[in-house]
């Protein structure tokens, strides 16, 4: 099964968490970070690989003393994969995001499919409903710039909405992984 954007997304943001056993907003909060690696450091370890060990950059909750959190070698392909997934899909909209978010690592915007009603069911390489119907009509795949277009840090409730479903409004949605449910097919 492919994943969307929408659902990628979020995906490497709970495996990031797996990855640096770090609260939810800690991981939301974290900074952008400089270069291509955004919040991955290499620091210098007696015997470690020449590069050092990967280190991982967040923004501490309730007055930690540390602002960075070592990621063991067993998880540093995916970390880094994870990492880089986010600085992509959060790189393309940083400048729509207000002053205050686009420091933040993880940004989601309507214009990149990242967000918004309707992308968590949009085919996976389709980056937005616009861009959808463009593409069926002219063959073209980027999505049309607008004044409209904005970005904002990934919310809390709107990260555990995704994964536990929201039941206390009119609109019932499952959780991913109960929607995933039936799309599933476990042999033994």
């Amino acid at each position: 099964m492919l994943l969307n954007r929408y659902h990628h997304l979020r995906l490497c943001v709970l495996v990031l968490l797996l990855c640096t056993g770090r609260r939810i907003d800690e991981l939301l909060t974290a900074p952008r970070g400089e270069g291509a690696d955004g919040p991955l450091i290499y620091h210098p370890a007696r015997g470690a690989a020449p590069s050092g060990e990967l280190w991982f950059q967040f923004a501490p909750n309730k007055h930690g003393p540390r602002d960075e959190v070592y990621i063991s070698p067993e998880w540093h392909d995916v970390t880094c994969y994870c990492v880089h997934a986010l600085l992509h899909y959060s790189d393309e909209v940083r400048d729509m995001a207000p002053p205050t978010e686009q420091r933040f690592l993880i940004l989601v915007s309507e214009w990149n499919g990242t967000c918004r009603k309707g992308a968590a069911k949009l085919p996976a390489g389709v980056v937005s409903e616009r861009s959808f119907v463009r593409e069926a009509v002219h063959g073209q795949v980027e999505p049309q710039q607008s004044g409209q277009e904005q970005a904002t840090g990934l919310s809390y409730s709107a990260f555990e909405r995704w994964l536990n479903g929201q039941d206390k409004s009119k609109w019932h949605r499952v959780g991913v992984f109960k929607a995933m449910e039936g799309n599933c097919r476990w042999q033994r």
